[in-house]
Order: C-alpha cells, then structure tokens, then sequence
C-alpha cells in the first residue's frame, strides 16, 4: 500500500524560511559592499555621540578591505572583520541552500493546501 509523503511540520518550514531570509539578507549586505563605494556610505559614529567605546566600531570598513582582498586592512580595521566576512558568506550560502530546501518542501504542501493556486 502506498502511502502520501508525510508533509513536514510548519516549524520546519519557518526555520527554512527565516534562515533564508536571512542569507538574502547577507547576500544584498556583500553586493552593496561590492557595488557601492564605502565613502558613499553614511557615517555611523556612535563614538562621537557616546563616551562609550563601540566594539563593533571597524567592521564595516573590514568587509570593504576584504572585498578588495586585503587581508592585512581587514585585520587592522577590526581584528574580527575577516571571520565576519567569512560568516556573512556562509550565512548566504546557507541562506539560499534553504531557499531551495524550503521551496521543495513547501511546495507540495502548499499544493495541497490550496488546490486552485498553480505553484
């Protein structure tokens, strides 16, 4: 006796989907840094508004020397902007591998859930 594919439970499919949300998030975040020029970028400089130091201050300007391939400027403007980068490329790969997990398994369900829609 053949039975249906078991559909896979909705919280499935939400983690699918938030994370690849998050990867085309990544991703726009590397092609703006690769396509728009980092003077062009407004200046967030939370340093000049607070005494407090920003531990995030660099990572920026990081991601900007990484996209050139400049390792050393990278590791100069904020000692962790290569592993950032690093991770902002697997958060998009792994963004859009779960797009298309999400799209495969999402799109038998939705057929099924809604018999007049042509996915």
């Amino acid at each position: 006796m053949d039975r249906p594919p078991r559909s896979p439970s909705e919280s499935v499919l939400a983690a699918h989907l938030v994370l690849a949300c998050f990867g085309v998030a990544a991703f726009c975040a590397l092609l703006v840094s690769a396509l728009v020029p980092l003077e062009a970028l407004p200046r967030i400089a939370p340093a000049g508004v607070s005494t407090h130091h920003c531990p995030l201050c660099g990572l920026t300007t990081a991601t900007y020397a990484m996209i050139r391939g400049d390792l050393s400027a990278a590791a100069a403007a904020h000692p962790l902007g290569p592993v950032v980068y690093g991770l902002l490329w697997l958060l998009a790969v792994g963004g859009t591998a779960a797009a298309v997990r999400w799209w495969r398994l999402a799109r038998p369900y939705l057929a099924r859930r809604s018999p007049d829609a042509s996915l």
